[in-house]
Order: C-alpha cells, then sequence, then structure tokens
C-alpha cells in the first residue's frame, strides 16, 4: 500500500490518497495528479486523456484496498479503476480488467458502506437511467500492471516538455461484482421520463443511502431528496428499499453533504442557488424540519447551467 499521502480533488470533493492530488476535469475528458503541496504555478504530474465522449465525473479513493482509484466516468457508461503507483509516486495505471461497463447509465457518483458480513459495498447513482449499481469489492491482491503513463508533464521557466513512458508495478485494484440494480428511486410513484436526473449519492452509519433527484418539482414545486435503506442482513436480491421521498427545498440539488456529527444535511439547489440545512435524526436516519435556507450567489439559469455547484461542511479550528 502506497505509503505518502495525496490530497483528493474532484468538483469540490476533499479526500485522501497516495502522493499527489488528484483532479477530474470533466470538461477536457481528463485524469490529472499533481504534487503537493499545491502552489499556483502548479502543473499536472501526470494528465491521463481518455476517449472521446469520455465525463469522468467524480474519483474516490477506493476504501477496500485504499491504494486505487475508482472513477465513474459519466460519458462512456464505464466504470474505471486505476491503481495508485508505490515507486512512481505520482502516477496511476488504469486496470482495464477490473472496469466495468453499462451502457446507457451514466454512472455519476459513488458511496460505499461495509454489510452486515464486513462486505465493502459500492453504490453507484446512474444519471441517464436515474437507477443505482450495486457492486461488492474484493481485495484480490497484488497483481503486476504494465500502462502509458500518458503525459507526464514538467516545467522550465522557458518551455513546458511532454514526455510518455510505460511503466510496470505489482498494483493492488479491487474487482468490482455486480450485485443489482435498483430502479425504484421514488418508491412506487415513477420517476418522470423527461428532465428528472439523479444527482448526488452519500452513505451514513453503513445503512442510510441518500439521493437528490433534480428536475422532479414534485414535492411543493421544489425537487427531490430521497432516502434509502440498505439490507441489515446480506441479500443479494434486495440490497436498497426506498424508505422516504422529501423537499429538497430548492431546484436542481446537485449536491449535499451530511454533517461530521450526522446531525444535518447541507443540500447544494444549483438553480435556485440556496444550500438548505436539513435536520437529521442520526439514530434512523430521518429528515426532519428544515432549518435554514440559505442563498448564495447568483441564481442558475437551466439553458446555461451556472448557479451553486458544490457544499461541503466546514471543520472547526
Amino acid at each position: 500500500m502506497p505509503t505518502s499521502e495525496f490530497l483528493l480533488l474532484c468538483l469540490g470533493l476533499v479526500g485522501k490518497g497516495n502522493g499527489n492530488a488528484d483532479y477530474v476535469r470533466s470538461g477536457s475528458s481528463a485524469i490529472q495528479t499533481f504534487a503537493l503541496p499545491l502552489q499556483n504555478q502548479s502543473q499536472p504530474t501526470q494528465t491521463i486523456t481518455l476517449d472521446k465522449g469520455s465525463k469522468p465525473h467524480a474519483v474516490y479513493v477506493d476504501p477496500l484496498t485504499k491504494s486505487s482509484l475508482i472513477v465513474p466516468d459519466l460519458g462512456s457508461d464505464t466504470i474505471r479503476v486505476y491503481g495508485i503507483c508505490d515507486k512512481n509516486p505520482g502516477l496511476l495505471i488504469e486496470c482495464p480488467q477490473k472496469q466495468r461497463t453499462w451502457q446507457g447509465r451514466g454512472p455519476r457518483h459513488a458511496a460505499f458502506t461495509r454489510d452486515a458480513s464486513n462486505n465493502t459495498m459500492m453504490y453507484v447513482a446512474n444519471e441517464n437511467s436515474n437507477t443505482i449499481l450495486t457492486f461488492r469489492l474484493h481485495n484480490d491482491g497484488k497483481t503486476k500492471v504494465s500502462g502509458d503513463t500518458g503525459d507526464k508533464q514538467t516545467r522550465s521557466s522557458i518551455v513546458r516538455r511532454y514526455a510518455r513512458k510505460t511503466i510496470t508495478e505489482d498494483l493492488t485494484c479491487p474487482s468490482l461484482e455486480f450485485v443489482t440494480e435498483f430502479e425504484n428511486i421514488l418508491g412506487e410513484d415513477p420517476v418522470p421520463k423527461k428532465g428528472a436526473y439523479l444527482g448526488e449519492i452519500r452513505a451514513a452509519n453503513n445503512r442510510d443511502l441518500y439521493v437528490s433527484l433534480r428536475g422532479t418539482k414534485s414535492v411543493s414545486g421544489h425537487d427531490s431528496f430521497i432516502q434509502l435503506c440498505t439490507a441489515s442482513t446480506e441479500d443479494t436480491l434486495k440490497p436498497i428499499r426506498h424508505v422516504r421521498h422529501t423537499d429538497s427545498y430548492g431546484e436542481f440539488p446537485r449536491t449535499f453533504e451530511i454533517s461530521p456529527d450526522g446531525h444535518y444535511v447541507a443540500i447544494g439547489n444549483q438553480y435556485s442557488s440556496n444550500v438548505a440545512i436539513v435536520r437529521r435524526d442520526p439514530f434512523n436516519g430521518r429528515l426532519h424540519r428544515l432549518v435554514a435556507s440559505i442563498p448564495v450567489g447568483e441564481t442558475g439559469d437551466p439553458k446555461q447551467d451556472g448557479g451553486l455547484s458544490s457544499v461541503v461542511w466546514g471543520k472547526k479550528h
């Protein structure tokens, strides 16, 4: 397992991994790594250019091995897996035999839990199909993997140089065992066929799952915020059940985050550009009353996008 520390930056999401900062540029279909500490003059250590049409939307440190990255690629319908190099700090190698492709789904974000049998579970929210794919992660041990590192970039005061090389390392990349696909996002109510898209997904207490559904306007004219529950015992047929359909208190809930103490959820509504703070019961996961709604910046335009894109709970110092 890599021993150095890195910062993971993706559309405002922060995490930890190995030696460098990883930043997913979904607009340019690329994955980049940066050496720490980040500075104004920081340049990518590695740029992995993906196929035309790819749209990597998030990147996660695999919680099982902590030695790889999992990247939902919304544009190519692929869940990509990259090994974090130990002998070549700052570089990633794709593990193509580990990746999974699901046509028409549009994998956007993922959340992870431990089930009753201590298995690491991954839940992937799909934007295009409005479903959740469930996987069980397996640690298959180290495997010798060779790959093209992409563009390794260095910078002098005059010119910028690019070089490519092929490296081989013993990497630990998890395999993704498909369990099931959950379709009943709104319980018994059908999801609108047009204009509704799953946004963020988060997990809490190894039991509660939450997803935002943008574009429904089905709760008091607002979009949807949904509580799901994972199975309390291992059930390969029904690992997720619908619990409650609630209010996002705004338009187009692109992002949300649960407070560190589990008592609140901050919901970021993109087009109404407000952050709704909702009280949460940490024992049963139920969402209760709206505590506050805070306007942030200018509202977004559905035709031109814009508005609020991310919300993160700060830490007390």
